[in-house]
This record gives C-alpha cells, structure tokens and sequence, in this order.
C-alpha cells in the first residue's frame, strides 16, 4: 500500500502540467502583491495629499 501511495506521488510530481501549475500559481502570487503593494502606495499618497476623504466618498 506504501509503495502504492509512493508511485502515485512520485508520477504526480513529476509530470508537466505539476509544473505548469505551479508556474501559473507564482505568477499569480507576484502579481497579486505587486496590485497590493501599488495599491497601498496610492492610498498612501492620496492620505498624504489630504484627499483621503474625498477619495473615500468616491469623489
């Protein structure tokens, strides 16, 4: 049964779409804390300008 649990992961591991998927997902994540981290600057600068509150209304 070991062996068994064994082979399937070893083939789970070593196959292309593994991979594929993986690349995908940290392409995913780089992106995602890039839009953050810009996203948390402009709302540092508009707090700094002042206008947080206008841009809170959606003015």
């Amino acid at each position: 049964m070991l062996k068994l649990i064994k082979m399937d992961l070893y083939r789970m591991f070593h196959t292309k779409a593994f991979y594929i998927i993986w690349i995908i997902l940290g392409v995913a994540v780089i992106f995602s804390t890039t839009m953050s981290k810009e996203d948390y600057q402009y709302m540092q600068e508009e707090a700094a300008k002042g206008s947080w509150k206008a841009f809170q209304k959606g003015i």
